[in-house]
């Protein structure tokens, strides 16, 4: 299915800030790096997160929120560096759902 303009998102996202784990995984499915970060923006099949410390090649990674009881792999759909100089990673949920 294909969207039009420039809004690129299936979903709405909503503007909120939760600390989470992020889990980096390589094609074998190894643990190569974990760290804290900070959503941004969340819709029930992605969000946006604030990392410090991103590996600059990883295949997975695996996002937990403890405090929503969340978790789910992620594909990283974008990559960026903010203004802050911290990276943004645009993530899409694989197995589970956000829910508010």
């Amino acid at each position: 299915r294909k969207w039009g303009g420039n809004n690129r998102r299936r979903r709405d996202r909503r503007e909120q800030v939760e600390v989470i784990n992020i889990e980096y995984f390589n094609e074998s499915m190894q643990l190569i790096s974990k760290e804290l970060g900070r959503t941004e923006n969340i819709s029930r099949g992605g969000m946006r997160a604030c990392v410090r410390t991103a590996p600059p090649d990883f295949d997975m990674l695996r996002v937990s929120c403890p405090s929503r009881g969340f978790e789910s792999f992620a594909a990283v759909c974008n990559r960026y560096i903010g203004k802050d100089g911290f990276d943004r990673l645009c993530l899409k949920f694989l197995n589970s759902e956000w829910t508010f």
